[in-house]
């Protein structure tokens, strides 16, 4: 033991001993001191509990702690013999308190002696321990510390190691050779040095007397452990301190369980702030429920209020009180957990959405004595629901009118197509000329129903410009006046620098038009009409908040009236066609649903506000116009010239009363012309007669094959190919894209023999002047 007998000269065998008691206190072992007159004078918990010592002041008690004195004159002779031969003493006794045997090791220190009682096994003779000497500096007790399994350590007030026993020489991976000639530092991690060193300033300035700390060091692998150090202070006879024994234990495995419980809650306190999940608790004996933070935000109370059953009915919509109480017993009584979708109303009065989901912790006798479980506000998932579904049920009523329409505008094109057959070969004063002008007239307006509806399905021919929006304002002015009447004050606020966008003015005019005329019947008594524009960017968190409007750049239209307002059933329909809530014979609830149809063909966005009472507020978003665009008037206008009279035109049209019509139009005019029902005998024909072919009609929309794919496949046997696409549905969604809707021009149904001979001498004329 030479890496004790180094510092032997700085303690005593007494402050020795009283440090080992200090660090053996929480030992099995009984260990106890006696002084020259064989009084215990201290001892640790093992030995009070053993000998039955109830004093917790640790004063000075007298002897005899045997049985018999016969016994007592032994255990006197044996301290007598360790007092004169200055050498540990080893036998075996019985206390007077204990069944079991002791081989007590009686060790001489300066001013008494030191006990240690280890118990003796059945059929296990006692072995006498070598001779040892005080003289020598061989303390036997130290063999006890050397071999037991608590990790203990000596350090003296520089932190140097004095004595390291087997266990902390083995904790850290390396020899107790190793660890003597190296300082705790060395072995401490980083962030440990610091508080180590600051406490052994304060044990030499007297300000500390031992302490208990969570401590990391760092093993000779590279390993760091966690552990507990519980640090008692030795001393000298002055009770001056000398250095500090360091008992420690493994808690690397609690610490990393701990960690790892405080990372999950960490996680989870973060999971549910971020999606906005709420945690409840509640106890049904005591009424009361325990909440996270993200349910007192959610269900719109001040955190940390108490909340009972009758506070969370309450925060439900009437309506929803019954149902969620029975759906939760229902739920418990049947052990099932509970998931359900509720409205509440928060003190504000706002109604919002919330998705809960929980269950029932049962007692052992199968009474249910908690209910836990989780809340989620999901009031813009609602949101976006209702706008996908409106969406939807508008996208799905569009097709249903486009449909109509297309069908509707074939017969309106043989209508209009016969009267004006039958007006040309009938005299002005013939009785039926009249007949013939109000079919004429009544088709023409059938015509206008039809544009609408094909402008709700935004399916409407376009002519799109670079236009400014101010501008267009500034020159309705003059008819928004008496289009709204002396009652109603129209106001513009336009924007300055405001951005161009590309749009059909003439559209966008008809979106004003009836706006203002919905204004002004919702204030029969007169009030403002205010149109604001403005630049706007909508950045992807404006965007959460519009629901279907994508992030960029656009030019917004507000316009304001403050008229009576709409009721929150009214805003659901406003955009519908055919919904009106005007009388009979006073409108035909087109006016908005083409407005809406309208800014959505020009990739656009319109949003309705209104409160009964206050007015109403419509929101149009119009995309931001970017790149190069061509001006109106940089394509020109058609050719003037009239096609060969000896020109041969292939129409193709599968509805046969419109096709024998184009055809006895086009005849009329002195034009060959081929009528064909489909693609496929347009085909057949134009194998033989290819060249011979001047120019081909072909409606867009046919069985079999479409006209788009007719087109691709006739221009492979006729690359010069003149062609005029014809469809009721003015802009067919199969042309909106592509050259073809840049080659090609576009007549829409219905259509008279003026507007037919229009586009066909378009075409022909130009072929005309290239050759």
């Amino acid at each position: 033991m030479n890496y004790y007998n180094n510092h032997l000269d700085q303690l005593s065998a007494q402050s020795f001993i009283n440090a080992l008691l200090h660090l053996l206190d929480e030992t099995p072992f009984p260990i106890f001191c006696l002084n020259s007159d064989a009084e215990v004078t201290r001892y640790n918990s093992a030995a009070a509990s053993l000998l039955h010592i109830t004093d917790e002041s640790n004063q000075p008690m007298p002897h005899p702690l045997v049985n018999s004195p016969l016994k007592c004159a032994a255990f006197q002779n044996k301290i007598r013999n360790a007092a004169t031969e200055m050498r540990p003493v080893v036998f075996e006794f019985q206390f007077h308190i204990s069944q079991s045997p002791y081989q007590l090791n009686i060790y001489p220190i300066s001013d008494g002696f030191g006990v240690i009682c280890l118990p003796v096994k059945a059929n296990s003779p006692v072995k006498s321990k070598p001779d040892a000497t005080l003289y020598d500096k061989e303390v036997s007790a130290s063999s006890f510390i050397m071999h037991a399994d608590s990790i203990i350590s000596i350090v003296n007030l520089q932190g140097d190691y004095i004595m390291v026993n087997d266990a902390m020489a083995k904790f850290m991976g390396c020899s107790r050779e190793e660890m003597q000639s190296q300082n705790i530092s060395d072995f401490l991690h980083p962030d440990e040095i610091l508080a180590v060193r600051r406490n052994m300033d304060w044990i030499q300035n007297g300000e500390n007397n031992g302490y208990h700390a969570e401590r990391r060091y760092v093993r000779s692998d590279g390993r760091v452990v966690w552990v507990h150090s519980n640090t008692s202070i030795y001393r000298d006879k002055n009770e001056k301190p000398l250095g500090l024994i360091v008992q420690l234990t493994d808690i690397t495995e609690r610490k990393q369980v701990e960690e790892e419980l405080n990372y999950r809650n960490h996680l989870f306190h973060v999971i549910t702030e971020l999606a906005k999940i709420g945690v409840w608790n509640y106890d049904i004996a005591t009424d009361n429920a325990s909440c996270s933070p993200e349910t007192y935000e959610i269900i719109g109370i001040e955190n940390g209020s108490p909340i009972n059953r009758e506070r969370f009915v309450a925060c439900l919509a009437p309506e929803e009180r019954e149902p969620c109480l029975q759906m939760i017993m229902k739920a418990v009584s049947n052990r099932f957990s509970f998931e359900d979708e509720r409205r509440i109303i928060q003190p504000s009065g706002e109604v919002r959405w919330i998705s809960g989901r929980g269950w029932a912790i049962y007692s052992d006798d199968g009474e249910p004595t908690r209910l836990e479980g989780v809340v989620m506000d999901i009031t813009d998932r609602k949101k976006l629901e209702f706008q996908f579904r409106e969406s939807q049920k508008m996208e799905g009523i569009g097709r249903l009118a486009g449909g109509i329409a297309h069908d509707f505008n074939n017969l309106l094109t043989v209508i209009l197509g016969h009267a004006e057959l039958m007006k040309r070969d009938t005299d002005s004063d013939h009785p039926l000329f009249g007949s013939m002008q109000t079919i004429e007239t009544a088709a023409l307006r059938a015509a206008d129903l039809t544009r609408q509806l094909l402008t709700f399905a935004r399916r409407q021919n376009t002519n799109p410009r670079l236009i400014n929006l101010n501008d267009l304002l500034n020159n309705m002015t003059s008819m928004m006046y008496p289009l709204l009447g002396e009652k109603i004050m129209f106001v513009v606020h336009p924007a300055s620098n405001l951005w161009k966008v590309m749009a059909d003015e003439n559209q966008i005019e008809r979106v004003m038009v009836n706006m203002a005329v919905n204004a002004r019947d919702a204030m029969p008594h007169g009030g403002k009409f205010i149109v604001e524009t403005q630049n706007v960017t909508l950045d992807p968190l404006l965007f959460e908040e519009k629901g279907d409007i994508a992030p960029g750049d656009y030019v917004m239209v507000s316009i304001t009236d403050s008229g009576i307002g709409m009721s929150q059933e009214v805003k659901q329909r406003v955009f519908e066609p055919f919904f009106t809530t005007k009388g009979v014979g006073k409108g035909t609830g087109l006016g908005l649903a083409t407005c809406y149809g309208i800014v959505q063909q020009h990739g656009g966005y319109i949003h309705v506000y209104s409160e009964l009472g206050v007015g109403t507020s419509f929101h149009i978003y119009l995309p931001r116009a970017r790149g190069s665009v061509k001006e109106e008037g940089e394509n020109g206008s058609l050719s003037t010239l009239h096609g060969r009279m000896s020109a041969t035109i292939l129409v193709v049209e599968d509805e046969e009363m419109v096709r024998k019509l184009m055809c006895s139009q086009l005849k009329a005019y002195g034009y060959h012309v081929i009528g064909v029902g489909d693609g496929e005998e347009a085909l057949r024909v134009a194998q033989d007669q290819a060249d011979d072919i001047d120019l081909m009609i072909t409606d867009i929309q046919m069985p079999v094959m479409d006209g788009q794919e007719l087109v691709e496949r006739m221009c492979k046997l006729k690359t010069d190919m003149k062609v005029v696409f014809v469809s009721g549905y003015n802009e067919d969604s199969m042309i909106s894209d592509g050259e073809l809707a840049l080659n090609y021009p576009l007549l829409p149904k219905p259509f008279n023999a003026s507007d037919l001979l229009r586009v066909v001498e378009g075409e022909l004329g130009v072929l005309n002047a290239e050759g």
